[in-house]
């Protein structure tokens, strides 16, 4: 097998750091705290700090503070990774405009009359949720966007959770 070589190693590492950034809130404060003392021993942090900066604006302003999206920003100017740096302080700009979850009642019989007034998984009729079907709420899904959306009875929804939509022919494979 031999000794990785450093293009391996830093492949190895940018995963591992995109894996802990798409964690839990924890792991993302976790990842602020080690490029904070990355960035106070030399050691590179901007991998982490790319990696955050590619989450959903509603996931950052979730776990970080304006001062903390305010410090990973100027890491990432001071480092040249504009397109970043513009993510990370977008996150605080729009803080007070990111969607509350809540489906406005016109995109609500919307989603409804499209899904044909029935869940999407088993056809019931009755007791019907309207559910984040690709990006769950909690993660940064839109409650406005109607490809986001779909028609599950309440007994589906609760069993799907917060688990992303999977389409039927990328299942057969997992």
């Amino acid at each position: 097998m031999g000794i990785p070589n450093d293009a391996q190693i830093a492949a190895g590492v940018r995963r591992w750091i995109e894996r802990i950034a798409q964690g839990t809130r924890e792991d993302r404060e976790d990842l602020l705290g080690w490029i904070e003392e990355a960035n106070r021993s030399g050691f590179p942090a901007l991998l982490g700090v790319q990696a955050l900066s590619e989450l959903p604006a509603r996931t950052l302003w979730k776990t970080f503070d304006d001062l903390e999206l305010q410090d990973l920003y100027d890491l990432a100017s001071e480092a040249g990774l504009t397109e970043a740096a513009e993510r990370l302080i977008g996150a605080a700009l729009v803080r007070p405009y990111i969607d509350c979850g809540k489906i406005p009642k016109k995109v609500r019989e919307t989603i409804l009359e499209r899904d044909g007034r029935c869940c999407q998984e088993c056809g019931d009729t009755y007791d019907l949720t309207i559910d984040h079907k690709i990006v769950p709420w909690s993660e940064g899904g839109s409650s406005t966007d109607p490809a986001n959306l779909q028609v599950l009875c309440r007994s589906c929804n609760s069993r799907k959770g917060t688990r992303p939509w999977i389409p039927p022919q990328q299942e057969a494979l997992a």
